[in-house]
Parts: C-alpha cells; structure tokens; sequence
C-alpha cells in the first residue's frame, strides 16, 4: 500500500519482497511450529475458560518452560506487533479510501488532504472505528468484538482474493500482448502459477472460516453472518457498480500495458537523472 509513496518503488518494492521469506519462515512458521509442539491444542487457556483469561500460546510455552520474565517479555512484543499492524492497517485503508474517492467510487469529501498530502478526512473516519478496539474490555461486549474480528478477517481474505484476480489478468494480459516478464522490476516463472494456488486456498479458507456453525449443535446466526456477509457485500457492491455505471471487464488485449510500463521506465530514468 505504501508502494507509491516511495522514492523509488521499482528497487525498493523487490528489495523489500526479497526479505519477506526469510521472515516469515523465521517469525511465523518457525515459531508457530516451535509452540505447536510446547502448547497443547486444548489447553483451556487458550479459550479462557474457567478463572483464567484467554491467554498467548506462546505466554503458555513459556510458562511451561518455568521462565518467569519471559511472559512479560512476550506480552510487550505481542503490544508492540498489535501497534504496528494497526498502524498498518490505519495507513492501507485510509489509502484505499482516498484512492476510492479519486476513482469516485467513495464521497468526495475524502478527496480533503494536508498541505503534505496526509488525506486527514480518511484518517479521521478510520480513526473513529479504531475506538471499537476498546470493546474487547468490556464481557458484554465482546461477542460483538469477535464478530467485528470475523468480518475483518473475511475483509482480508476478499481483499487478497482481488489482489491475486489482478495479478493472474496482469500476466495473462502480458503473454497476450507479447509483453516479456523481465520488463518487470521482480518477477519470476512460477508467480502465476503461485497466485492460482493462493487464490484457491483464499477462496476455501473464506468458505470455511465459518463451519462451525454448520455443525450439530453450534448454529448460530450472528456466527454465520460475520463470517459470511463480506460476501454478498462486495458481490452486489461489484454488480450494482457494473450495472449503473454501464462499465465492463476489459479485455487482456486491450489493457493498457505498455503505456504503463514505459511511463514506469521512464520515471525511473528521471530520477536516476535527477
């Protein structure tokens, strides 16, 4: 999201992508793996029943461990990683609003920026329901944080879902036009295939994320509607866009890829020059 709002996005994008990997095999699979093993997976505080409240599994490694500092060492990780990823998610969406209104798909009063070019309306209708956070401390509340959790996640998923249709059309309009990869800042051959699988398994995990309540005994209406609604949302949003609008999918022959890479190539050569 913040691509273009760097310097230079075509080295500092794939500069940046190239250490992703690494760090997910290092601070996700590693260390998920490493905890799967230590925390059994129905351990009761991880569901807070009883007197205990809900707790980190990697709180409860470390508890098993008899490391007494390490609890609170994990916790003041875990606050900082839930700051940063609000900050993120504070930065995208406010830039997809902004963005949104550009488009006129959104009201033009998002369109309002500082001197420096911070879109503060967007930020301030952001901010607003970054408020709802605080329900999460209140019993009676939260069913309804968990069910804002749900929709968000849904939200997530239906966002990666447009992402990888983008990029599948991007390089399927490429082998239609003649358009070889490597006039792209990063690429590589088995992109296209990684984005089908990704976006199959988007698609089942949005699917499935609610079948609990399919299952006997746990039907529950509120559970089914947060985690499906995002569904039909941005379906009928999509249609209704189409059908006032009177506009339609072009066609990979027809979108505009040289113009846009070659305006690319050339801000790269100008500020190189500048």
């Amino acid at each position: 999201m913040a691509g273009a709002e760097t310097r230079n996005p075509r080295k500092a994008i794939p500069a940046a992508c190239k250490n992703v990997f690494i760090r997910i095999v290092l601070f996700y699979m590693l260390a998920i793996l490493i905890v799967g093993m230590l925390v059994a997976s129905d351990d009761k505080r991880l569901e807070g029943s009883g007197d205990s409240v809900t707790q980190s599994p990697f709180v409860i490694a470390a508890q098993a461990a008899n490391l007494p500092a390490i609890p609170s060492v994990v916790n003041a990780i875990l606050i900082s990683s839930a700051w940063s990823s609000s900050n993120q998610a504070l930065l995208s969406g406010t830039r997809v609003l902004y963005a949104l209104a550009l488009k006129k798909q959104a009201p033009a009063v998002f369109l309002r920026t500082t001197s420096w070019g911070v879109p503060y309306a967007c930020v301030a209708l952001f901010t607003v329901f970054m408020f709802l956070s605080f329900m999460s401390l209140s019993s009676g509340a939260l069913s309804a944080f968990y069910w804002l959790i749900s929709l968000t996640a849904a939200g997530v998923l239906v966002s990666w879902i447009a992402i990888l249709l983008n990029h599948i059309r991007l390089r399927l309009a490429m082998r239609k036009q003649g358009i070889p990869e490597t006039r792209l800042p990063w690429y590589n051959s088995w992109t296209l295939y990684s984005s089908y699988w990704a976006l199959g398994m988007c698609i089942i995990i949005l699917l499935t994320a609610g079948f609990k309540v399919f299952t006997k005994g746990h039907w529950s209406p509120e559970g089914f509607v947060s985690s499906y609604l995002d569904i039909p949302l941005v379906a009928v949003a999509f249609a209704v866009w189409k059908l006032v609008k009177k506009t339609k999918m072009v066609k990979l022959s027809e979108i505009p890829l040289h113009a846009a890479l070659e305006q690319a190539e050339q801000k790269d050569i100008n500020d190189e020059e500048g």
